[in-house]
């Protein structure tokens, strides 16, 4: 799951049966949610000069030995070069450009054939991104300004989350055990 903390990003997904491509995008606002289901091919790039977005797995772990996220590089990387270039048709020397440190996040221009991407409205259980900034958040108790409801309607998700406010404090530890904690000015 992907919270856009801010900026604006196009994601996709290769989804088979979605569209005669195989494939869903959709453009993500600050505050906007995106599902990325388990096991289908995504990406996401940032359209702004600056993109920040919180990142949360199922169980925690993004490099889980036999769950691991699927890198293309890394595969492209491991792969005899013979296999590839008779597999792509192309010549041996387009693979010699290849990262191998596992570039999560790279710097680029943005494509201006995206913008003939295809481009899906799904709603209800087929949807993969909530826009949070198109319905109204619910009041919530305490000093929280404001909560997210997602739910099975919206979008097709397993996990929950919870947003905290927390509110910092200093700690004076002393060696005999006289510990305090103040608030902070």
């Amino acid at each position: 799951m992907d919270y856009n903390c801010t900026g604006t990003a196009r994601s996709s997904l290769l989804l088979p049966g979605v569209d005669e491509n195989g494939g869903f995008t959709t453009v993500l606002e600050t505050g906007d949610i995106w599902y990325y289901p388990k096991g289908v091919a995504h990406n996401a790039q940032g359209l702004d000069d600056e993109n920040e977005y919180l990142l949360a797995f199922d169980d925690g772990i993004f490099e889980k030995i036999g769950k691991t996220t699927f890198m293309v590089d890394d595969w492209i990387d491991h792969t005899p070069r013979d296999i590839l270039t008779k597999n792509f048709g192309v010549d041996r020397k387009v693979f010699n450009s290849v990262h191998s440190n596992f570039p999560y996040i790279l710097n680029g221009t943005v494509s201006k054939d995206l913008d003939k991407a295809p481009v899906g409205t799904q709603r209800g259980d087929d949807s993969y991104v909530d826009n949070t900034y198109k319905h109204p958040s619910e009041p919530v108790p305490g000093r929280l300004p404001s909560r997210l409801r997602n739910d099975s309607t919206s979008i097709r998700v397993t996990l929950v989350s919870l947003s905290l406010l927390v509110t910092p404090r200093l700690a004076l530890l002393t060696p005999k055990g006289g510990d305090r904690c103040f608030p902070r000015q």
